[in-house]
Protein backbone atom coordinates (compact mmCIF):
# COMPACT_ATOMS: atom_id res chain seq x y z
CA UNK A 1 0.00 0.00 0.00
CA UNK A 2 1.64 3.33 -0.83
CA UNK A 3 0.45 7.03 -0.31
CA UNK A 4 1.98 10.04 -0.53
CA UNK A 5 2.42 9.84 3.54
CA UNK A 6 3.55 6.27 4.22
CA UNK A 7 4.07 2.85 2.53
CA UNK A 8 3.21 -0.75 4.27
CA UNK A 9 5.01 -3.37 2.71
CA UNK A 10 6.04 -7.10 4.16
CA UNK A 11 8.84 -7.20 6.15
CA UNK A 12 12.15 -8.33 4.61
CA UNK A 13 14.91 -10.31 6.58
CA UNK A 14 17.13 -7.26 5.93
CA UNK A 15 14.76 -5.59 8.49
CA UNK A 16 14.46 -7.64 11.49
CA UNK A 17 16.99 -5.52 13.55
CA UNK A 18 15.27 -2.07 12.96
CA UNK A 19 12.20 -3.70 13.17
CA UNK A 20 12.72 -5.18 16.57
CA UNK A 21 14.56 -1.82 17.77
CA UNK A 22 11.67 -0.04 16.77
CA UNK A 23 9.26 -2.21 18.94
CA UNK A 24 11.78 -2.08 21.58
CA UNK A 25 11.56 1.51 21.79
CA UNK A 26 7.79 1.37 21.27
CA UNK A 27 6.95 -1.07 23.79
CA UNK A 28 9.68 -0.20 26.72
CA UNK A 29 7.99 0.86 30.17
CA UNK A 30 4.31 0.97 28.58
CA UNK A 31 3.50 -2.14 30.29
CA UNK A 32 6.30 -3.27 32.70
CA UNK A 33 9.30 -2.07 33.45
CA UNK A 34 11.13 -2.54 30.37
CA UNK A 35 9.82 -4.83 28.13
CA UNK A 36 10.07 -8.15 25.94
CA UNK A 37 8.15 -7.50 22.78
CA UNK A 38 11.13 -7.29 20.76
CA UNK A 39 12.71 -10.55 21.47
CA UNK A 40 8.54 -12.07 21.04
CA UNK A 41 8.80 -10.51 17.67
CA UNK A 42 12.78 -12.36 17.09
CA UNK A 43 10.99 -15.68 18.29
CA UNK A 44 8.02 -15.84 16.84
CA UNK A 45 9.57 -15.48 12.86
CA UNK A 46 10.40 -18.90 13.46
CA UNK A 47 7.42 -20.16 15.10
CA UNK A 48 5.50 -22.61 12.81
CA UNK A 49 2.39 -20.27 13.66
CA UNK A 50 3.67 -17.52 11.85
CA UNK A 51 1.87 -16.04 8.85
CA UNK A 52 4.80 -14.55 7.04
CA UNK A 53 1.90 -13.51 4.40
CA UNK A 54 0.50 -11.07 7.03
CA UNK A 55 3.99 -9.50 8.50
CA UNK A 56 3.48 -5.90 7.38
CA UNK A 57 6.10 -3.12 8.19
CA UNK A 58 5.30 0.82 7.88
CA UNK A 59 7.74 3.06 6.27
CA UNK A 60 8.11 6.66 5.40
CA UNK A 61 11.00 9.14 4.09
CA UNK A 62 12.99 5.75 3.80
CA UNK A 63 12.46 4.88 7.89
CA UNK A 64 10.47 2.11 9.52
CA UNK A 65 7.83 3.73 11.31
CA UNK A 66 5.99 0.70 12.50
CA UNK A 67 4.98 -2.67 12.04
CA UNK A 68 2.36 -5.72 12.50
CA UNK A 69 1.95 -9.36 12.38
CA UNK A 70 0.09 -12.43 12.89
CA UNK A 71 -0.16 -16.24 14.29
CA UNK A 72 -2.37 -18.56 13.40
CA UNK A 73 -4.21 -20.65 16.64
CA UNK A 74 -6.91 -22.10 17.65
CA UNK A 75 -10.75 -21.69 19.41
CA UNK A 76 -11.08 -25.27 21.79
CA UNK A 77 -14.80 -25.27 20.88
CA UNK A 78 -17.37 -26.87 23.89
CA UNK A 79 -18.87 -29.32 21.21
CA UNK A 80 -15.17 -30.79 20.49
CA UNK A 81 -14.04 -29.09 17.39
CA UNK A 82 -11.47 -26.88 16.59
CA UNK A 83 -11.93 -23.53 15.01
CA UNK A 84 -8.94 -21.68 13.21
CA UNK A 85 -8.29 -18.22 13.56
CA UNK A 86 -5.76 -15.74 14.11
CA UNK A 87 -3.79 -13.85 17.14
CA UNK A 88 -2.39 -10.74 16.25
CA UNK A 89 0.95 -8.87 17.56
CA UNK A 90 2.97 -7.22 18.42
CA UNK A 91 1.76 -4.14 16.71
CA UNK A 92 3.82 -1.11 17.08
CA UNK A 93 4.54 2.76 15.78
CA UNK A 94 7.55 4.80 16.25
CA UNK A 95 6.99 7.08 19.83
CA UNK A 96 7.44 10.25 18.22
CA UNK A 97 4.36 9.26 15.36
CA UNK A 98 1.77 7.82 18.23
CA UNK A 99 -1.28 8.80 18.45
CA UNK A 100 -1.63 10.26 14.45
CA UNK A 101 -3.62 7.66 13.59
CA UNK A 102 -1.24 5.55 11.76
CA UNK A 103 -1.35 2.90 13.99
CA UNK A 104 -5.09 2.77 13.35
CA UNK A 105 -4.06 2.83 9.72
CA UNK A 106 -1.84 0.29 9.83
CA UNK A 107 -4.23 -2.02 11.52
CA UNK A 108 -6.95 -1.92 9.03
CA UNK A 109 -5.00 -2.65 6.48
CA UNK A 110 -3.51 -5.43 7.62
CA UNK A 111 -7.20 -7.10 8.37
CA UNK A 112 -8.09 -6.26 5.19
CA UNK A 113 -5.41 -8.47 4.07
CA UNK A 114 -5.91 -11.23 6.59
CA UNK A 115 -9.45 -10.90 5.54
CA UNK A 116 -8.52 -11.44 1.67
CA UNK A 117 -6.47 -14.92 2.59
CA UNK A 118 -9.33 -16.39 3.70
CA UNK A 119 -9.34 -16.11 7.80
CA UNK A 120 -12.45 -16.05 9.51
CA UNK A 121 -11.42 -14.23 13.45
CA UNK A 122 -8.43 -12.69 14.98
CA UNK A 123 -8.31 -12.52 19.07
CA UNK A 124 -6.48 -11.08 21.27
CA UNK A 125 -4.88 -9.05 23.90
CA UNK A 126 -5.52 -5.10 23.67
CA UNK A 127 -7.38 -1.92 24.86
CA UNK A 128 -11.20 -2.01 23.76
CA UNK A 129 -10.18 2.06 23.50
CA UNK A 130 -8.16 1.70 20.87
CA UNK A 131 -9.28 -1.27 18.88
CA UNK A 132 -13.09 -0.92 18.71
CA UNK A 133 -12.48 2.32 16.65
CA UNK A 134 -11.37 -0.92 14.32
CA UNK A 135 -14.17 -3.29 14.74
CA UNK A 136 -13.32 -5.26 17.79
CA UNK A 137 -15.45 -6.79 20.51
CA UNK A 138 -14.95 -8.09 24.05
CA UNK A 139 -14.42 -11.59 23.08
CA UNK A 140 -16.99 -12.46 25.51
CA UNK A 141 -19.84 -11.33 23.05
CA UNK A 142 -19.02 -14.65 20.94
CA UNK A 143 -18.69 -17.23 23.61
CA UNK A 144 -14.42 -17.05 23.72
CA UNK A 145 -13.17 -17.61 26.67
CA UNK A 146 -9.49 -16.62 27.75
CA UNK A 147 -7.42 -19.57 28.47
CA UNK A 148 -6.59 -20.06 32.04
CA UNK A 149 -8.86 -17.20 33.33
CA UNK A 150 -10.70 -18.06 36.55
CA UNK A 151 -14.34 -17.71 36.17
CA UNK A 152 -15.45 -14.07 37.08
CA UNK A 153 -11.75 -12.52 36.62
CA UNK A 154 -11.80 -9.27 34.33
CA UNK A 155 -11.43 -9.97 30.68
CA UNK A 156 -12.11 -7.02 29.04
CA UNK A 157 -8.56 -7.24 27.97
CA UNK A 158 -9.72 -10.03 25.14
CA UNK A 159 -11.11 -8.73 22.51
CA UNK A 160 -12.34 -10.05 19.06
CA UNK A 161 -13.35 -9.10 15.70
CA UNK A 162 -14.85 -11.02 13.03
CA UNK A 163 -13.28 -11.32 9.21
CA UNK A 164 -16.11 -13.13 7.69
CA UNK A 165 -19.27 -12.54 9.22
CA UNK A 166 -20.58 -15.68 11.08
CA UNK A 167 -17.94 -17.24 11.57
CA UNK A 168 -17.79 -17.80 14.95
CA UNK A 169 -22.15 -18.35 15.10
CA UNK A 170 -22.86 -21.31 17.06
CA UNK A 171 -19.12 -21.29 18.51
CA UNK A 172 -18.12 -21.31 22.15
CA UNK A 173 -14.76 -22.65 23.69
CA UNK A 174 -11.56 -21.75 25.00
CA UNK A 175 -8.48 -19.84 23.03
CA UNK A 176 -5.10 -20.57 23.11
CA UNK A 177 -2.25 -18.38 23.11
CA UNK A 178 0.08 -20.00 20.45
CA UNK A 179 3.59 -20.67 22.82
CA UNK A 180 5.48 -18.93 21.18
CA UNK A 181 4.64 -15.84 23.36
CA UNK A 182 5.56 -16.88 25.88
CA UNK A 183 9.37 -16.05 26.72
CA UNK A 184 11.68 -16.50 29.53
CA UNK A 185 12.47 -13.30 31.25
CA UNK A 186 16.57 -14.53 31.77
CA UNK A 187 16.33 -15.12 27.45
CA UNK A 188 14.43 -10.99 27.08
CA UNK A 189 17.58 -9.80 29.20
CA UNK A 190 20.17 -11.52 27.43
CA UNK A 191 18.56 -10.53 24.09
CA UNK A 192 18.09 -6.73 25.56
CA UNK A 193 22.34 -6.52 25.55
CA UNK A 194 22.42 -6.57 22.05
CA UNK A 195 20.82 -2.90 22.37
CA UNK A 196 21.25 0.18 23.44
CA UNK A 197 21.00 0.60 27.02
CA UNK A 198 17.67 1.89 28.31
CA UNK A 199 16.13 2.54 32.07
CA UNK A 200 13.22 0.33 33.00
CA UNK A 201 10.88 2.38 34.87
CA UNK A 202 7.35 1.23 37.25
CA UNK A 203 5.21 3.48 35.66
CA UNK A 204 1.53 4.63 36.61
CA UNK A 205 -0.92 2.66 34.52
CA UNK A 206 1.23 -0.48 33.37
CA UNK A 207 -0.56 -3.70 33.27
CA UNK A 208 -1.41 -6.00 36.42
CA UNK A 209 -0.58 -9.54 36.13
CA UNK A 210 -3.33 -11.37 36.60
CA UNK A 211 -3.40 -14.72 38.96
CA UNK A 212 -4.07 -18.15 37.89
CA UNK A 213 -4.86 -21.07 40.06
CA UNK A 214 -2.59 -23.68 40.60
CA UNK A 215 -2.83 -26.84 38.85
CA UNK A 216 -0.83 -30.24 39.47
CA UNK A 217 1.42 -29.87 36.09
CA UNK A 218 2.47 -26.50 38.24
CA UNK A 219 4.51 -28.25 40.64
CA UNK A 220 7.89 -27.65 39.38
CA UNK A 221 7.18 -24.18 38.25
CA UNK A 222 6.54 -23.36 41.60
CA UNK A 223 9.63 -24.94 42.98
CA UNK A 224 11.68 -23.03 40.30
CA UNK A 225 9.91 -20.05 41.56
CA UNK A 226 11.02 -20.45 45.06
CA UNK A 227 14.53 -21.22 43.98
CA UNK A 228 14.71 -18.16 42.09
CA UNK A 229 13.15 -16.17 45.10
CA UNK A 230 15.97 -17.25 47.77
CA UNK A 231 18.36 -16.98 44.81
CA UNK A 232 17.48 -12.75 44.41
CA UNK A 233 16.16 -12.55 48.11
CA UNK A 234 17.47 -14.53 51.01
CA UNK A 235 14.68 -13.51 53.09
CA UNK A 236 12.02 -15.96 52.20
CA UNK A 237 14.00 -18.66 52.97
CA UNK A 238 11.61 -20.25 55.28
CA UNK A 239 9.60 -20.30 52.56
CA UNK A 240 11.82 -22.34 49.75
CA UNK A 241 11.33 -25.39 47.49
CA UNK A 242 11.59 -27.70 50.25
CA UNK A 243 9.18 -26.84 52.05
CA UNK A 244 6.81 -26.95 49.51
CA UNK A 245 7.94 -30.36 48.06
CA UNK A 246 7.30 -31.85 51.86
CA UNK A 247 3.87 -30.00 52.08
CA UNK A 248 2.07 -31.25 49.46
CA UNK A 249 2.37 -34.73 49.99
CA UNK A 250 1.82 -34.49 54.07
CA UNK A 251 -0.42 -36.56 55.78
CA UNK A 252 -2.44 -32.85 57.36
CA UNK A 253 -1.75 -31.02 53.59
CA UNK A 254 -5.60 -30.48 52.33
CA UNK A 255 -4.79 -31.29 48.67
CA UNK A 256 -8.93 -30.58 47.77
CA UNK A 257 -7.97 -26.93 48.13
CA UNK A 258 -4.83 -26.99 46.22
CA UNK A 259 -6.37 -24.88 43.57
CA UNK A 260 -6.98 -22.08 45.48
CA UNK A 261 -3.29 -21.24 45.44
CA UNK A 262 -2.69 -18.21 43.18
CA UNK A 263 -0.04 -17.86 40.99
CA UNK A 264 1.67 -14.97 38.34
CA UNK A 265 3.14 -15.35 35.89
CA UNK A 266 5.46 -13.43 33.13
CA UNK A 267 5.81 -15.53 30.21
CA UNK A 268 6.67 -19.36 31.13
CA UNK A 269 7.75 -18.58 34.74
CA UNK A 270 6.03 -17.93 37.77
CA UNK A 271 6.76 -14.34 39.14
CA UNK A 272 4.75 -14.17 42.55
CA UNK A 273 2.30 -16.85 44.15
CA UNK A 274 -0.19 -16.84 47.56
CA UNK A 275 0.26 -20.41 49.04
CA UNK A 276 -1.58 -21.61 52.17
CA UNK A 277 0.35 -23.52 54.79
CA UNK A 278 -0.96 -27.09 54.80
CA UNK A 279 -4.85 -25.89 55.20
CA UNK A 280 -6.59 -22.52 54.78
CA UNK A 281 -5.72 -19.40 57.28
CA UNK A 282 -1.95 -19.10 57.30
CA UNK A 283 -0.25 -18.35 53.86
CA UNK A 284 3.17 -17.36 51.79
CA UNK A 285 2.90 -14.60 49.96
CA UNK A 286 6.23 -14.00 47.70
CA UNK A 287 6.79 -11.84 44.70
CA UNK A 288 10.27 -12.06 42.90
CA UNK A 289 12.13 -8.82 43.43
CA UNK A 290 11.82 -7.20 40.36
CA UNK A 291 8.23 -7.64 40.72
CA UNK A 292 7.97 -6.03 44.40
CA UNK A 293 4.88 -4.36 43.36
CA UNK A 294 2.63 -6.83 43.40
CA UNK A 295 2.74 -7.94 47.04
CA UNK A 296 -0.21 -6.01 47.56
CA UNK A 297 -2.24 -7.62 45.44
CA UNK A 298 -0.93 -10.67 46.28
CA UNK A 299 -1.66 -9.91 49.59
CA UNK A 300 -5.17 -9.20 48.50
CA UNK A 301 -5.81 -12.54 46.64
CA UNK A 302 -4.72 -14.90 50.06
CA UNK A 303 -7.01 -12.94 52.34
CA UNK A 304 -9.36 -13.34 49.95
CA UNK A 305 -8.80 -16.99 49.37
CA UNK A 306 -7.16 -18.35 51.75
CA UNK A 307 -8.33 -17.16 55.30
CA UNK A 308 -10.05 -19.47 57.71
CA UNK A 309 -12.90 -18.00 59.89
CA UNK A 310 -10.19 -16.55 62.15
CA UNK A 311 -9.06 -14.21 59.28
CA UNK A 312 -5.29 -14.94 57.32
CA UNK A 313 -1.59 -15.05 59.12
CA UNK A 314 1.28 -14.82 57.20
CA UNK A 315 5.12 -14.77 58.06
CA UNK A 316 6.99 -12.11 57.50
CA UNK A 317 10.67 -11.45 57.85
CA UNK A 318 11.47 -8.88 60.30
CA UNK A 319 14.05 -7.17 57.93
CA UNK A 320 11.84 -6.63 55.42
CA UNK A 321 9.76 -3.04 55.73
CA UNK A 322 8.54 -3.02 52.37
CA UNK A 323 6.41 -6.59 52.54
CA UNK A 324 5.78 -5.46 56.74
CA UNK A 325 4.27 -1.59 55.69
CA UNK A 326 2.54 -3.10 52.81
CA UNK A 327 1.04 -6.24 55.10
CA UNK A 328 -0.12 -3.13 57.58
CA UNK A 329 -1.76 -0.96 55.01
CA UNK A 330 -3.79 -3.94 54.58
CA UNK A 331 -4.98 -4.41 57.41
CA UNK A 332 -2.76 -7.10 58.95
CA UNK A 333 -1.50 -6.61 62.46
CA UNK A 334 1.71 -8.79 64.34
CA UNK A 335 1.26 -10.97 66.57
CA UNK A 336 2.95 -12.69 69.16
CA UNK A 337 3.75 -15.85 67.01
CA UNK A 338 7.38 -16.14 65.68
CA UNK A 339 9.60 -18.27 63.54
CA UNK A 340 13.11 -18.67 63.30
CA UNK A 341 15.65 -20.02 60.91
CA UNK A 342 18.52 -20.86 61.65
CA UNK A 343 22.02 -22.49 59.33
CA UNK A 344 24.98 -24.30 59.53
CA UNK A 345 27.72 -24.00 57.36
CA UNK A 346 28.93 -27.05 56.20
CA UNK A 347 32.49 -26.11 55.48
CA UNK A 348 33.74 -28.50 58.41
CA UNK A 349 34.06 -32.39 58.78
CA UNK A 350 31.08 -34.36 60.70
CA UNK A 351 31.15 -37.16 63.01
CA UNK A 352 28.67 -39.61 63.00
CA UNK A 353 29.24 -42.42 64.84
CA UNK A 354 25.48 -44.43 66.53
CA UNK A 355 25.38 -46.11 69.67
CA UNK A 356 26.45 -49.55 69.61
CA UNK A 357 23.57 -51.96 68.30
CA UNK A 358 22.13 -49.69 65.71
CA UNK A 359 22.69 -49.38 62.18
CA UNK A 360 22.76 -47.03 59.68
CA UNK A 361 19.73 -47.12 57.06
CA UNK A 362 18.84 -45.45 53.86
CA UNK A 363 14.86 -44.90 54.04
CA UNK A 364 12.72 -44.36 50.81
CA UNK A 365 9.56 -41.39 52.30
CA UNK A 366 7.36 -43.69 49.63
CA UNK A 367 8.37 -47.02 49.70
CA UNK A 368 8.91 -47.08 53.20
CA UNK A 369 6.36 -44.40 54.06
CA UNK A 370 4.52 -46.90 56.58
CA UNK A 371 7.62 -47.55 58.71
CA UNK A 372 8.42 -43.82 58.73
CA UNK A 373 5.07 -42.58 59.37
CA UNK A 374 4.69 -45.20 62.58
CA UNK A 375 8.41 -43.57 63.60
CA UNK A 376 7.12 -39.98 63.42
CA UNK A 377 4.24 -41.18 65.32
CA UNK A 378 5.97 -42.45 68.08
CA UNK A 379 8.88 -39.11 67.91
CA UNK A 380 6.49 -36.95 67.55
CA UNK A 381 4.21 -38.02 70.82
CA UNK A 382 1.25 -39.56 69.13
CA UNK A 383 2.16 -42.46 71.49
CA UNK A 384 2.82 -46.32 70.73
CA UNK A 385 -1.05 -47.34 70.37
CA UNK A 386 0.30 -49.49 66.81
CA UNK A 387 -4.02 -49.99 66.22
CA UNK A 388 -4.88 -45.68 66.78
CA UNK A 389 -1.46 -45.03 63.83
CA UNK A 390 -2.97 -47.84 61.51
CA UNK A 391 -6.52 -46.09 61.54
CA UNK A 392 -4.91 -42.81 60.79
CA UNK A 393 -2.98 -43.89 57.82
CA UNK A 394 -4.70 -42.91 55.37
CA UNK A 395 -2.76 -41.08 52.93
CA UNK A 396 0.47 -42.45 51.14
CA UNK A 397 2.39 -40.07 49.18
CA UNK A 398 2.94 -40.56 45.49
CA UNK A 399 5.63 -38.13 44.38
CA UNK A 400 8.47 -36.95 46.17
CA UNK A 401 9.96 -35.24 42.91
CA UNK A 402 13.43 -34.18 44.39
CA UNK A 403 13.58 -36.59 46.87
CA UNK A 404 17.04 -37.70 47.35
CA UNK A 405 17.14 -41.06 49.15
CA UNK A 406 20.88 -40.71 50.48
CA UNK A 407 19.94 -37.99 52.86
CA UNK A 408 16.92 -39.85 54.26
CA UNK A 409 18.72 -41.21 57.17
CA UNK A 410 17.44 -43.82 60.03
CA UNK A 411 18.83 -45.70 63.14
CA UNK A 412 17.37 -48.65 63.20
CA UNK A 413 17.49 -51.36 66.14
CA UNK A 414 18.75 -54.83 66.12
CA UNK A 415 15.52 -56.14 64.40
CA UNK A 416 15.41 -53.50 62.04
CA UNK A 417 12.73 -50.89 63.25
CA UNK A 418 13.46 -47.67 62.51
CA UNK A 419 14.13 -45.64 65.70
CA UNK A 420 15.63 -42.65 64.96
CA UNK A 421 15.49 -40.60 61.55
CA UNK A 422 16.30 -36.78 59.65
CA UNK A 423 16.02 -35.98 56.39
CA UNK A 424 17.80 -33.30 54.35
CA UNK A 425 16.10 -32.31 50.93
CA UNK A 426 18.47 -30.98 48.08
CA UNK A 427 18.06 -29.17 45.14
CA UNK A 428 21.07 -29.29 42.56
CA UNK A 429 19.73 -25.99 41.72
CA UNK A 430 20.50 -24.33 45.15
CA UNK A 431 23.50 -24.77 47.13
CA UNK A 432 21.84 -25.63 50.74
CA UNK A 433 19.45 -27.93 52.30
CA UNK A 434 16.63 -28.01 54.16
CA UNK A 435 16.55 -29.99 57.40
CA UNK A 436 12.78 -31.75 58.08
CA UNK A 437 11.78 -33.58 59.52
CA UNK A 438 14.13 -35.06 63.01
CA UNK A 439 12.85 -37.21 65.23
CA UNK A 440 13.85 -40.05 67.79
CA UNK A 441 10.91 -42.27 69.63
CA UNK A 442 10.95 -41.70 73.56
CA UNK A 443 12.93 -44.71 74.46
CA UNK A 444 16.04 -43.80 72.48
CA UNK A 445 16.35 -40.09 73.24
CA UNK A 446 19.53 -38.82 74.96
CA UNK A 447 21.64 -41.31 73.48
CA UNK A 448 23.02 -38.97 70.41
CA UNK A 449 21.33 -40.79 67.43
CA UNK A 450 19.89 -37.74 65.96
CA UNK A 451 22.99 -35.93 66.31
CA UNK A 452 24.89 -38.68 64.78
CA UNK A 453 22.51 -39.27 61.61
CA UNK A 454 22.18 -35.43 61.40
CA UNK A 455 26.02 -35.39 60.89
CA UNK A 456 26.23 -37.81 58.37
CA UNK A 457 23.56 -36.28 56.38
CA UNK A 458 25.58 -33.23 56.59
CA UNK A 459 28.51 -35.02 55.56
CA UNK A 460 26.91 -36.77 52.04
CA UNK A 461 25.17 -33.25 51.55
CA UNK A 462 28.66 -31.71 51.30
CA UNK A 463 29.93 -34.19 48.70
CA UNK A 464 27.09 -33.27 46.69
CA UNK A 465 28.10 -29.74 46.86
CA UNK A 466 25.98 -28.03 49.77
CA UNK A 467 27.21 -25.45 51.54
CA UNK A 468 24.75 -24.60 54.07
CA UNK A 469 21.74 -26.33 56.10
CA UNK A 470 18.67 -24.34 56.81
CA UNK A 471 15.61 -25.80 59.78
CA UNK A 472 12.72 -23.66 60.93
CA UNK A 473 13.85 -24.10 64.66
CA UNK A 474 15.43 -22.22 67.85
CA UNK A 475 15.45 -25.36 69.77
CA UNK A 476 18.84 -25.39 71.59
CA UNK A 477 19.44 -29.18 70.16
CA UNK A 478 20.64 -27.68 66.99
CA UNK A 479 22.92 -24.30 68.94
CA UNK A 480 24.62 -27.95 70.15
CA UNK A 481 25.12 -29.13 66.56
CA UNK A 482 26.78 -26.19 65.53
CA UNK A 483 23.67 -23.98 63.75
CA UNK A 484 23.45 -20.14 64.42
CA UNK A 485 19.94 -17.81 64.25
CA UNK A 486 19.73 -16.29 60.88
CA UNK A 487 16.65 -14.96 60.45
CA UNK A 488 13.28 -14.09 62.61
CA UNK A 489 9.78 -14.25 61.19
CA UNK A 490 6.86 -12.59 62.86
CA UNK A 491 3.49 -13.49 61.86
CA UNK A 492 1.00 -10.77 60.94
CA UNK A 493 -2.91 -11.59 60.76
CA UNK A 494 -5.61 -9.71 59.22
CA UNK A 495 -9.43 -11.18 61.13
Amino acid sequence: MNTNDYTIRLERSEDFREVENLVRESFWNVYRPGCSEHFVIHVLRNDPAFVKELDFVMEQGGMLIGQNMFMRTVINADDGRVIPVLTMGPIGITPKLKRRCYGKKLLDYSLEKAADMGFGAVLFEGNIGFYGHSGFSYAREFGIRYHDLPEGADDSFFLCKELISGYLDDVTGVYQTPQGYYVNDADVEEFDKAFPPKEKLRLPGQITIAPRSYRDEDYEAVCDFLIELNRKDGMHINWNWARFEWMMEHPEFDRDARNSIGLWWAGDGIIGAAIYDMYFGEAFCGALPEYEELYPEILGYAYRELKDDSGLAIAINRENTAEIRAAELAGFRQTDQKETIMALSLDRDFSSLLPEGLQLREMDQIADREALEWLFWQGFDHGDDREAFERSLDHIPHVRRHFNKSLSLSAADPSGEAVSHCSLWFHPDTDYAYVEPVCTIPAYRGKGISSALLSEAFSRAKALGVKMAYVISDLPFYEKLGFETVQHYSFYRKV
